[in-house]
């Protein structure tokens, strides 16, 4: 949840997973999902002055991404751009943005890095860039707009932080995970809240990680129908004809929604998850190739998919 420290601009702590999962669900989640939740920002001039209105509109960072990376490790980026009107819509959105990284000490450590628009199959636009931040702390990044220079920020924690220590990511050993089927939910009601439900739940993850490439999405689509779950998923089902090797499997977060948003469904604690939704893509040996969170577009997850079969 964000916090607002003494002396400072607005910046994020660490929570424990729980919190974060259950608590900034109001906050990063909901990012995605319909509220704003924007991060220090510059660009034009706010106000003409108490007697007139704003002469130019200021525009702002909307974080599609959660408190905090961890330190070595390639953190993919995304986030929004918003005026007065809320997020801008794709016709109003340059394809790219020029973006400068800056390390707590605020040094320069990386220039010239470009910020790809998306929005393939999603309703809302957003940008992405990938950068390895080699220390714990606060990096601002930077972009400059036909309004001016806008300005956000990102947390890195150490590698072996509780709040990151179980992520699984690229290069890293995919966990068998057992996820609900058809013939065994697990306690998990439903399966799967997609209307009509999605025909992903054939075989437990367990059972196919390792046994050829595969593909695991983690995702609550009914709780996201117009933003970003929901659309994430008929995106994936559109593209798993091109890709006739590889198995795919969606989970669902919660054990029972209707009844309790704090129970969750067991693959969360098994893949260390603060977040959602989450894309892994996972080679023959059982490796994970790319990991993609919080948002991701057409291109991103045929962009994925390609490396995993390439």
């Amino acid at each position: 949840m964000p916090v607002d420290l003494p002396g400072s601009t607005r910046r994020w702590l660490p929570l424990s997973r729980r919190q974060f999962l259950a608590g900034a669900a109001a906050t990063t989640f909901l990012v995605a999902c319909g509220d704003d939740d924007t991060t220090t920002a510059t660009g034009g001039p706010t106000s003409s002055g108490d007697d007139g209105p704003p002469t130019d509109d200021v525009l702002s960072v909307v974080r599609f991404f959660g408190p905090y990376f961890a330190a070595g490790v390639t953190a993919r980026v995304p986030f929004g751009l918003s005026d007065s009107d809320g997020l801008l819509p794709v016709p109003d959105s340059p394809a790219e943005f020029i973006v400068t990284v800056k390390d707590p000490d605020g040094t320069v450590v990386a220039d010239a890095i470009t910020a790809t628009l998306h929005a393939e199959g999603l309703p809302r636009p957003y940008y992405a860039f990938s950068f390895v931040p080699e220390a714990a702390g606060f990096y601002d990044y930077s972009f400059d707009t036909d309004a001016g220079e806008v300005i956000s920020q990102f947390q890195v924690v150490a590698a072996d932080d509780p709040s990151v220590a179980d992520f699984v990511g690229p290069g890293q050993a995919m966990p068998a995970v057992p996820t609900p089927t058809v013939d065994d939910a697990m306690g998990v009601t439903p399966i799967c809240t997609r209307e009509p439900a999605c025909d992903l739940h054939a075989a437990s993850y367990a059972d196919v990680v390792g046994t050829g490439p595969s593909v695991l999405l983690v995702s609550t689509p009914a709780f996201c129908q117009v933003a970003v779950c929901g659309p994430i998923l008929d995106i994936l089902l559109d593209q798993i004809g091109a890709y006739p090797g590889v198995t795919f499997v969606h989970a669902e977060v919660y054990t029972n929604p209707a009844e309790n948003q704090e129970d969750f469904a067991p693959v969360i604690g098994a893949l260390g998850l603060p977040f959602e939704p989450v894309l892994y893509t996972v080679d023959t040996d059982g490796v994970v190739v790319e990991r993609l969170d919080y948002i991701f577009d057409g291109a991103e997850i045929r962009s994925a998919l390609d490396r995993l079969v390439g």
